[in-house]
């Protein structure tokens, strides 16, 4: 089939290559029983990029992409499934013979359910050898799996990635903290996307993970992209003028926080906005607050302010955040109030979804009786005016 295929087509430069049979479903076909399915190609290619995705169920793969792609600029494996005969010693050591065979290799993307089980020491050494020619390298960690993402960030920990540009990686913690996830990952000074799944991303009955913002920005200044799941956020200071904001010009644009707390809000919102001046997108979906309030009767307690003052975000996304104050809030409306650096607000009234049912994270859709929200909005503007504030202090 390949063998027909390149000599069809001897220019080709850009291919993509999906197996969507399983070994077991291509146990009777004729690919499977050919004997030189996966030789390598009597005429090598000069094809520069290569995508593969699906059932890579053969070690051969490897050897055949190093013998028949000799000028092989790109390569992308996403990877469904193994060879049930061989063992990920294999595997990991034929990737490795695979880079070392490719001299024109520069940018190599790795996913799937069983990528993790291909990272090895000698992949990373191999990585680190000035030799190497891969500059950019991309990983996805599709599934979870605990052993092979405790020995990744080992890997990392001990050797570095220089080339890593992009990481999704997901990490079980029973003790939060105990892998190093974060200072671990210090070593990726390449590293401008990161998707992070915590425990709680994967268990939904176990704790947040401490994550300090601030100091893993401080060692990550050139992150662009930053996705956490299952995070308790945190600076390290409560107040916005004790946090050390010298010469910090992080390279930010996006940060979306999913089933995350956020503690001391405020201070966090505005830090990154001091700190990040690229920061344009802004997600926070099912994500909780705390309220530390002094006067429990006050009704703008329910009041969550985000303030992004220095910012210039051309999107911002909040999707079912909760509100404490010692018990969870849960409002039949919410207002949400844009106000600009230049004084200008909008202020949009949203009205709890029922037809949703009880949820845990309440579903709100925008209010269309106009007559409800100028109500609202003469509520919102008299508990927020001086006088009445002056009143119930």
């Amino acid at each position: 089939c390949l063998q027909t295929l390149h000599a069809s087509v001897p220019q080709l430069k850009h291919f993509t290559f999906i197996r969507k049979k399983t070994p077991h479903q291509e146990s009777t076909s004729e690919a499977s029983h050919d004997p030189a399915f996966l030789l390598p190609l009597s005429k090598p290619s000069r094809l520069k990029t290569l995508t593969l995705h699906g059932h890579v169920d053969s070690v051969k793969w490897f050897d055949f992409i190093a013998k028949s792609y000799l000028e092989l600029e790109d390569l992308t494996l996403t990877q469904l499934s193994t060879s049930q005969f061989g063992t990920k010693w294999m595997w990991q050591g034929a990737l490795v013979h695979m880079i070392q065979s490719l001299p024109s290799l520069k940018s190599l993307t790795l996913g799937g359910k069983n990528i993790p089980q291909l990272f090895s020491k000698g992949f990373a050494l191999e990585l680190k050898k000035s030799t190497c020619p891969i500059k950019d390298l991309y990983i996805d960690f599709h599934t979870y799996q605990a052993i092979e993402s405790c020995q990744f960030l080992m890997v990392v920990a001990s050797h570095g990635i220089r080339q890593l540009k992009q990481l999704k990686l997901r990490v079980w913690e029973q003790i939060p903290g105990w892998s190093g996830v974060t200072s671990n990952l210090f070593q990726c000074q390449q590293l401008v996307i990161l998707e992070l799944s915590l425990s709680k991303g994967l268990m939904d009955q176990f704790p947040y993970t401490p994550f300090l913002i601030d100091d893993f920005l401080d060692h990550l200044p050139q992150l662009q992209d930053l996705v956490l799941t299952g995070a308790q956020v945190q600076v390290t200071y409560n107040h916005f003028e004790d946090l050390n904001k010298e010469d910090r010009q992080f390279a930010l644009r996006k940060i979306t926080l999913c089933q995350s707390r956020l503690e001391n809000h405020e201070t966090i919102s505005k830090y990154l906005s001091f700190c990040c001046p690229k920061l344009e997108h802004v997600v926070l979906e099912k994500c909780e607050m705390d309220k530390k309030a002094r006067y429990q009767q006050h009704v703008s307690l329910n009041n969550c302010k985000l303030l992004f003052t220095y910012s210039r975000l051309e999107k911002i996304k909040l999707s079912s955040l909760l509100l404490y104050l010692s018990t969870m809030q849960t409002n039949d409306y919410i207002g949400i109030n844009l106000v600009t650096n230049e004084g200008n607000s909008a202020l949009v009234w949203l009205n709890i979804d029922r037809s949703k049912g009880a949820l845990i994270y309440p579903t709100y859709e925008l209010c269309e009786d106009q007559e409800k929200c100028i109500e609202l909005t003469d509520l919102h503007t008299k508990y927020q005016s001086p006088k009445v504030t002056a009143e119930m202090i």
